[in-house]
């Protein structure tokens, strides 16, 4: 069974973000995040972390664009 996350939690969470501010931070962490990967990637001297940082910049570059 999975491990359910009390609604108090998901109430902090949510009372503080509306959907507008979502939707900006999510790419923005993404990107972030896809920086790292590429930057791991080229310190280890292997593919895979890089591919998956590049796939998180075009998927944070997606959402940026569709509003």
């Amino acid at each position: 069974m999975l491990y359910k996350v009390p609604d108090s939690v998901n109430h902090v969470i949510f009372h503080y973000l509306n959907k507008k501010q979502m939707r900006k931070l999510i790419p923005i962490l993404l990107i972030i995040l896809g920086v790292v990967m590429i930057y791991l990637s080229f310190k280890a001297s292997i593919l895979p972390p890089g591919i998956t940082g590049v796939g998180f910049i075009l998927i944070a570059v997606y959402m940026l664009e569709r509003k």
